[in-house]
C-alpha cells in the first residue's frame, strides 16, 4: 500500500464511522418520500439526483425509492449540524433551478428526462467552478453512501455482508 492509497483509505474512516451509527431499523418504510429535515420539494430533487447517481445499468437493481434511501439519508442528516443541512437545502435548490436558468432547458432539474438530468449532473461534475464541483461531490457521496449501505444492494457488488457477529 502506497501513501496515496493509505490517505484515500483513511479518508473513508469518518464515513464508515457515521455509517456504523445509522439507525437502519428505525428508518421509515421503503418508498416513503416524507422527510423530517428536508422540505418535500428538496426531498424530491434529492431523490432525482440519487436516482441518477446510483443508476447501475444492471437489470433487477433495486430502485433507491424501493429501498427507503431517503430514510437512510434522513438518518445521516439527523447526525449533522443544522448549518450543513441548510447548506444542503440551498445546494438542492440551486441544482433544481440551474437547468432552467443557466442551461436554457426551460425546465427544472426534477422535471427533466433522465438523460438530460444525467447531462446536467455531468456539467456539475466537470464544471470549472469549484463550488459546483464541491456540490456535486457532496451529493454524490451522500447518494452513494445511502444507496450502497442498504443490504439489498450488496449482492450487486459481490458483498456478502459483515462477518462480525455472523454465526458459522
Amino acid at each position: 500500500m502506497n501513501r496515496r492509497q493509505f490517505l484515500r483509505l483513511s479518508g473513508l474512516t469518518p464515513a464508515l464511522l457515521m455509517l456504523q451509527q445509522i439507525p437502519f431499523a428505525a428508518a421509515a418504510s421503503p418508498g416513503s418520500l416524507q422527510s423530517v429535515r428536508l422540505a418535500p420539494d428538496d426531498a424530491r430533487v434529492l431523490m432525482a439526483v440519487v436516482e441518477r447517481m446510483t443508476e447501475t445499468g444492471t437489470s433487477g437493481a433495486p430502485a433507491p425509492n424501493a429501498l427507503g434511501t431517503l430514510s437512510t439519508i434522513e438518518a445521516i442528516l439527523s447526525r449533522l449540524d443544522a448549518e450543513l443541512v441548510s447548506a444542503l437545502r440551498i445546494a438542492l435548490r440551486v441544482v433544481e433551478w440551474w437547468p432552467a436558468v443557466l442551461e436554457g432547458k426551460f425546465q427544472r432539474f426534477s422535471k427533466l428526462a433522465p438523460d438530460a438530468q444525467t447531462r446536467s449532473l455531468e456539467g456539475w461534475r466537470s464544471s470549472g467552478i469549484e463550488a459546483r464541483r464541491a456540490v456535486f461531490a457532496a451529493l454524490r457521496n451522500l447518494a452513494l453512501l445511502a444507496y450502497w449501505s442498504r443490504p439489498e444492494t450488496w449482492p450487486l457488488i459481490g458483498y456478502g455482508g459483515p462477518w462480525v457477529g455472523r454465526r458459522p
